[in-house]
């Protein structure tokens, strides 16, 4: 097994300080884990887990506004979430 070059260690440092700035960006490890191994087919099974986890994600959001949206009326938790978004 040979070990990686240098610029790739750098890349994906990169590609994980960027990831820690904005969390969204996931996708950036896809191609980081893609590029180590060369290969395209790692890099799209990387995905599923990606995608799992942001159905998940969405998921238990949902769940959490479902849940409050029925103890609390919907214009409270409308305003309250726009001064969220906004903050």
């Amino acid at each position: 097994m040979t070990s990686a070059p240098p610029a790739l260690w750098l890349t994906a440092a990169g590609l994980g300080a960027f990831h820690g700035l904005n969390p969204a960006m996931g996708w950036l490890f896809v191609v980081a884990l893609g590029l180590y191994a060369q290969s395209r087919r790692v890099a799209l099974l990387s995905l599923v887990p990606i995608a799992l986890g942001h159905a998940a994600s969405v998921a238990l959001v949902l769940a959490g506004a479902i849940t409050l949206g029925a103890f609390i009326g919907h214009d409270t938790l409308a305003h309250c979430c726009g001064a969220l978004l906004i903050a």
